[in-house]
């Protein structure tokens, strides 16, 4: 899971591949968008409110905040368990 930086939206990644946009001021889901087959592992806002996630297919991605596509990074060796953002 991972909170946007003015709390009001969450994004969570499940095992089913997708990642889901959650508001908490209804406690409603917003936005959802298949991320990754076969699972996401982690999901990561950044500061300008765009997303990192990486799956069980090895592959780190970047959305914008309406769940589109951004860029696809070459694929890992292996499974990555978690993603950052560096803001430099």
């Amino acid at each position: 899971v991972s909170w946007r930086s003015d709390s009001n939206l969450l994004a969570t990644g499940s095992e089913d591949g997708t990642v889901r946009l959650w508001e908490m001021e209804n406690a409603s889901q917003v936005k959802n968008w298949n991320a990754h087959p076969g699972g996401v592992q982690a999901v990561r806002f950044a500061m300008d409110g765009k997303l990192a996630s990486t799956g069980r297919d090895k592959l780190t991605k970047t959305w914008d905040a309406a769940g589109t596509l951004q860029k696809q990074f070459d694929a890992f060796t292996d499974i990555g368990l978690r993603v950052a953002v560096a803001y430099d």
